[in-house]
């Protein structure tokens, strides 16, 4: 995923009835990070929670690297 650290991907998992799970896996130098962002709304209309996991995982690699 361009921007998430060295190498990065994404991916969501619904139980399809109340939450949603965005989570994001990168890796920054030797450093590999999963992060979890969770919703309790189905559907996640406008894709909130995908957009707030990969924020939180920009601030991430920002942080590893020195720059937040």
């Amino acid at each position: 995923m361009p921007g998430l650290g060295d190498e990065g991907y994404v991916y969501q998992l619904s139980n399809g009835h109340s939450s949603v799970n965005s989570v994001v896996v990168l890796r920054v130098g030797n450093i590999v990070t999963a992060l979890q962002y969770h919703r309790f709304t189905v559907p996640d209309a406008g894709g909130r929670g995908l957009a707030g996991a990969l924020q939180a995982a920009r601030w991430t690699v920002d942080s590893l690297r020195g720059r937040g």
